[in-house]
């Protein structure tokens, strides 16, 4: 990272030919106050990254975490609070599992005490109808089951991501979170007849966050309804809007009251 040029710094010239020196207008130590400020626009930094650099698929380039002061040297409260800027690649990822070697960290929940361990496959299946595939995955199979008179399973094992996917999620607010979703056997059939809202294909908790009531952990669920294609058992590629209008619900904490359609605030605040 470098503070640009000083034509840049002064004019704002859009043509920017140089970075700056290397060796001495290199950002090695922090934190770093920005002194490039020109009328036009606001400060400036220049992220660069080497043309044989390997970019990551599984998260941003970089992270850099930054505050704002006031100019008014006489304000006792002219600092902002914390602001993240993200530097990812034109896949837009912010962070991902793409299970090139290993299960990456994932683990399961609620399957019961005899339930095997979570499994990584480098194989593939790829579904005739959808095209999707899954190549490098991992899978668990049922310890147990407990249908009701529908046939829906009443108790049901989770996967459970990684401490990567964990923290201050809020940049992601307005993006997307995509998965892959198979089958190696079984009938989901049933699913078709039970999955109404009760049925949660992705829950999001947060023991950290505040409701609309002022009560901690909070948890967020999208429920099977909400998903824009059905899963009948064929490997199906799924992309779930991270917005309070995609279907996602706010477990009101009373299992005699109805799910609530989560606020913005509610949304885009959620620490997983």
């Amino acid at each position: 990272m470098y503070e640009p040029a000083s034509n840049y710094c002064r004019y704002g010239s859009s043509a920017i030919t140089k970075i700056g020196d290397e060796s001495t207008d290199a950002v090695s130590t922090v934190p770093r106050d920005v002194s490039c400020y020109n009328t036009k626009s606001a400060s400036h930094f220049l992220f660069k990254v080497d043309a044989n650099e390997a970019l990551p698929t599984d998260g941003p380039v970089a992270v850099v975490t930054y505050y704002i002061t006031s100019e008014d040297t006489t304000s006792t409260s002219g600092v902002s609070k914390l602001g993240k800027h993200y530097f990812v690649t034109a896949d837009n990822v912010l962070v991902a599992s793409n299970f090139d070697t290993s299960t990456d960290g994932w683990t399961y929940t609620d399957n019961g005490r005899k339930s095997p361990d979570l499994t990584y496959d480098n194989s593939r299946i790829t579904s005739s109808s959808s095209g999707a595939s899954l190549s490098k995955f991992v899978f668990l199979a049922d310890e147990f089951q407990n249908p009701d008179a529908d046939g829906v399973d009443q108790d049901l094992w989770k996967f459970v991501a990684p401490s990567k996917f964990y923290g201050d999620q809020a940049m992601a607010y307005g993006g997307q979170l995509c998965f892959t979703l198979g089958k190696a056997s079984g009938d989901f059939s049933s699913i078709q007849a039970g999955g109404g809202d009760s049925l949660h294909v992705i829950e999001l908790e947060c023991d950290t966050c505040t409701d609309r009531d002022g009560k901690k952990k909070t948890r967020i669920a999208l429920p099977y309804s909400k998903l824009s294609t059905p899963f009948t058992g064929a490997t199906v590629n799924q992309c779930i809007s991270l917005s309070e209008s995609a279907g996602w619900l706010l477990d009101p904490e009373n299992s005699n009251d109805e799910w609530l359609t989560p606020t913005v605030s509610e949304l885009s605040l959620i620490h997983i």
